[in-house]
């Protein structure tokens, strides 16, 4: 007589990651880490906001414009992949990584500006910032 094997059932087996809860646990998870980078960033943010030629009244939108980007781009991913709108989601996916890529690079800058005072850096970070408004 065959004997019966019990299956152990794994702690995650039946997790369904497309259901509203996991997107919405997800989602929000997504806007509590934005925050979070938000602040870490935003001061780094602030001061290459003159390398791209802006007047000082406006330094605080660079942070504003760069990482709202960020989230809405993120954002974005989400809502496209749950109406499985392959286009869309490709385009968010590439919004998302430009932002992203531009906040670090913004941040690395600002760092290695403080050790260095080389201008060439200031001038490209400050175009690529002027240049990076009109995706929004």
């Amino acid at each position: 007589m065959a004997k019966k094997t019990q299956r152990t059932r794994r702690p995650f087996e039946y997790l369904n990651i497309e259901s509203a809860a996991v997107m919405r646990f997800l989602a929000l998870t997504l806007l509590g880490l934005a925050a979070v980078s938000f602040t870490m960033s935003y001061s780094g943010l602030v001061a290459v906001a003159p390398w791209a030629g802006l007047p000082a009244v406006l330094y605080w939108t660079v942070p504003v414009m760069i990482d709202s980007g960020i989230v809405i781009f993120g954002l974005a991913v989400f809502v496209m992949r749950a109406r499985s709108q392959l286009g869309a989601l490709l385009y968010a996916w590439g919004l998302f990584a430009l932002f992203t890529s531009l906040s670090i690079a913004a941040n690395v800058m600002h760092a290695l500006d403080a050790t260095s005072g080389d201008e060439f850096h200031r001038r490209v970070t400050g175009a690529v910032i002027a240049g990076t408004a009109p995706f929004l």
